[in-house]
């Protein structure tokens, strides 16, 4: 009786693992988007421009820096002024910089009452943007390329060299690319910048 007891108890254990295993399978969520993949459309509010709504797929053609924050984070509040000194530095045809936090939006709205950014804030309300890419640690930084494709990650508070360097590849290859869409079908002197 006690054998048979055990054995029931065993199968419906095994049973139960098995069945969790398959649930967690089915229910995976998606690899985040990888270096040198296409970046993933993201289509979001923006909680710094009213009732605007910005879709990175608009900022094609420029080098862009996603950077994922949220309002509790104290590594991603000590790097708000690097953003936005690059925001001012940087920004504009060749380059730009957008940032996304999944936080409560009034939260957010909260805080951008008393620190004003001058670049958009998107709101990730569900977290799933934050989620496709990746960004489980924060600050966590995103470059993507004019040509849409990511050229890199950081976890972590971004250095300014780290950042120069980084921005400065994308701006060339953006320049580099509106050069070579002026040019389509005919040869372009070379330009020195």
């Amino acid at each position: 009786m006690r054998r048979a007891i055990r054995w029931t108890l065993i199968v419906g254990l095994l049973g139960t693992v098995i069945t969790a295993a398959l649930v967690v399978g089915l229910y995976a969520p998606p690899p985040s988007v990888a270096v040198n993949e296409p970046a993933s459309p993201v289509g979001l509010p923006d909680l710094n421009g009213g009732d605007a709504h910005l879709d990175l797929t608009s900022l094609r053609g420029r080098g862009v820096l996603v950077a994922f924050w949220a309002t509790w984070c104290e590594p991603c509040l000590a790097e708000m002024p690097l953003l936005v000194e690059l925001h001012r530095r940087y920004g504009g045809k060749h380059f730009a910089l957008v940032s996304v936090t999944d936080d409560d939006a009034d939260k957010v709205r909260t805080f951008l009452e008393k620190n004003p950014l001058p670049f958009p804030v998107l709101h990730d309300q569900d977290g799933a943007v934050r989620e496709r890419y990746g960004a489980d640690a924060l600050p966590y930084a995103v470059f993507i390329g004019p040509d849409g494709v990511v050229r890199g990650k950081r976890i972590g508070r971004l250095r300014e060299t780290q950042a120069l360097e980084a921005i400065e590849r994308l701006i060339i290859d953006a320049r580099a690319e509106k050069r070579g869409a002026a040019g389509a079908g005919q040869s372009s002197p070379q330009v020195k910048e």
